[in-house]
């Protein structure tokens, strides 16, 4: 899948219609959530219901950044751990958002603990999440 995406961005490149997030939205969509990469609130995960429950502009899957200091971090565990068994959709990381926090959000937070959010196409012509 990877190397079909670089061999469209490369011919994009080649005849002067490369994508950008601040243009037209072309029709690549990395994670196969069937929602083109420069609307995606979350590129690398597959995410169709789109989820952004703090609002901003990165999806609830790939945004463990709960005190938006843009570093997923211990404080950020800390937060997710006293909500686990909640309904809180600001820590569910798992689709169906909405439902209860669970052990499984607390098993996607680890895949995203010392990163940064995103990223997400959605952001202001860039790829990371605000």
């Amino acid at each position: 899948m990877r190397s079909t995406v670089l061999i469209t961005v490369f011919a994009l490149m080649i005849w002067g219609a490369a994508p950008t997030l601040a243009g037209d939205c072309v029709s690549l969509d990395s994670d196969g959530d069937t929602v083109n990469d420069c609307a995606d609130n979350c590129i690398a995960v597959a995410n169709p219901g789109q989820d952004d429950s703090d609002g901003d502009s990165c999806g609830n899957v790939c945004d463990g950044d709960f005190d938006q200091d843009s570093i997923i971090g211990y404080p950020d565990m800390g937060a997710l751990s006293a909500n686990i068994g909640t309904t809180n959709s600001n820590f569910d990381l798992t689709e169906p958002v909405g439902d209860t926090v669970t052990v499984d959000d607390a098993n996607a937070f680890s895949g995203l603990f010392g990163t940064t959010p995103g990223p997400s196409g959605t952001t202001a012509g860039t790829l990371a999440c605000p």
